[in-house]
């Protein structure tokens, strides 16, 4: 592994720039050009590491898939994204999100780190390999979409119609961190998704609040719909909701009680004093793991800008999203939530699905193809892995992970203080370089065939 470490070491510099470069590219859902612009990017960045490029698309932006083959050696399979989350407000950025700026060993920009710093830290492990050793030593193959960060609404189609050119022994997804002191965490599954927008409505216009003893208040309504949710012990209450989640066997509290969590580099990270409910240890992970959540992640109604004004609101709305944990469904979770409102007296609340629903799903332990990349990290890390069962974020690894049959990890260069989808989206440049090898090391692992 020590040429591999000196060669990332050695070319870090270009993959800084490179990385610059590409963030420098917006690439926002809902903005072709944009889209257009960070594909061709990354076509050209697959093409100089070595693959054969194809750019396709199954009625959204473009799908780049990429290959390799090597004779009868096995074949990884990496999903990336090029699309990004929006930048937010732009006030409570260090520097401005699209135009990456190097400070203190780390470099801030939207796509930093998701997915942009993962995708490349990736790529340039090939050109490691190439460099090092003259070619690569699996098979390798990239698939690379424009709409993670939407739901993947076209995806499904995609994979089903290129499924033959999917193959592969395993899947690398684009989700993994690098704990303050350097130990890596794997993740071996995502949660499902929900999204949904809430919306109640009024008077046509506004009234002014001198109407408020007689005139409905759609965010007063709106409120009270919201509190029957979710009760201060965090239960949510919606009838059913629970009913096809399964939690932990004996064995799996066993392995998250041996699994190491940096709590105190996230509670710095986030600013907060405690978790929630003072949660810590085995309980803290066993629920971050296991419980499904109901959180709201936007409010808006009426006047809160600059200067008073005393109204009655027309129109109030929340956004709302639901992780989920394996066996609960996103479809039957909406059903749920509508027949749940009805009940509690909340007919006039319109639910409007938002986005792509995403079904959860997770690997086993036990798979070769796991034992092989936690052997990988070891060799890179110097250290063992942190085996985490599922992510508590979402994406269309079902797709893959279901719908392909492939076992599914995931490893990357995130870290406690990245603040991936915030502001300041950050990368620490000893996570990048440690990601080339991190990646390179998986590709000379899987060369030696997978365990028994």
């Amino acid at each position: 592994m020590e040429r591999f470490r000196e060669f990332a070491h050695k070319h870090l510099s270009e993959v800084v720039e490179d990385l610059r470069n590409f963030c420098a590219l917006p690439g926002m859902a809902g903005r072709p050009e944009e889209l257009q612009a960070a594909a061709s990017w990354v076509a050209q960045a697959l093409e100089e590491s070595g693959l054969r490029v194809e750019v396709l698309s199954a009625g959204g932006p473009p799908v780049i898939l990429a290959e390799r083959e090597v004779a009868g050696r096995p074949t990884v399979l990496f999903y990336d994204h090029y699309d990004v989350q929006p930048a937010g407000e732009e006030r409570e950025w260090l520097f401005p999100p699209f135009s990456p700026r190097l400070y203190r060993r780390r470099l801030y920009a939207r796509g930093a780190v998701d997915n942009k710093g993962t995708l490349l830290a990736r790529l340039w492990a090939l050109r490691a390999w190439q460099d090092v050793e003259g070619g690569l030593p699996v098979g390798v193959r990239f698939l690379v979409e424009g709409e993670e960060e939407v739901g993947s609404p076209h995806l499904a189609e995609f994979v089903l119609r290129y499924a033959e050119r999917l193959r592969a022994d395993g899947c690398i997804w684009e989700n993994g961190t690098v704990s303050a002191d350097g130990r890596p965490h794997l993740y071996l599954g995502m949660k499902g998704l929900l999204s949904v927008e809430l919306e109640v409505r009024g008077a046509t216009t506004e009234l002014h609040s001198g109407w408020a003893t007689i005139a409905p208040n759609p965010a007063w309504r709106l409120v009270w719909a919201l509190s029957r949710l979710k009760s201060p012990d965090e239960e949510i209450l919606i009838d059913g909701f629970y009913e096809a989640v399964e939690g932990p066997d004996h064995e799996e509290i066993l392995r998250v009680r041996r699994l190491p969590f940096p709590e105190t580099d996230y509670l710095q990270a986030w600013k907060v004093p405690a978790f929630l409910q003072g949660m810590s240890g085995s309980t803290l992970l066993l629920c971050q793991f296991y419980s499904p959540t109901c959180n709201i992640s936007g409010l808006s109604g009426g006047h809160v800008g600059p200067g008073e004004r005393t109204i009655i609101p027309a129109v109030a709305r929340a956004r709302l999203d639901f992780r989920l944990v394996p066996r609960q469904r996103p479809e039957e979770v909406l059903e749920q939530l509508r027949r749940y409102l009805d009940r509690e007296g909340f007919e006039d609340v319109h639910i409007r699905p938002l986005g792509s629903p995403l079904q959860p799903f997770r690997t086993p332990y036990e798979a070769p193809f796991v034992r092989a990349v936690v052997e990988a990290t070891r060799r890179a890390f110097r250290k063992p892995p942190a085996v985490f069962p599922i992510a508590g974020g979402s994406g269309p690894i079902f797709l893959f992970g279901q719908g392909l049959g492939l076992p599914v990890v995931g490893l990357g260069i995130a870290h406690p203080g990245s603040q991936v989808h915030g502001a300041n989206e950050n990368v620490r440049l000893s996570d990048l370089e440690r990601g080339i090898v991190h990646v390179a090391a998986l590709l000379g692992r899987l060369a030696e065939g997978l365990p028994g």
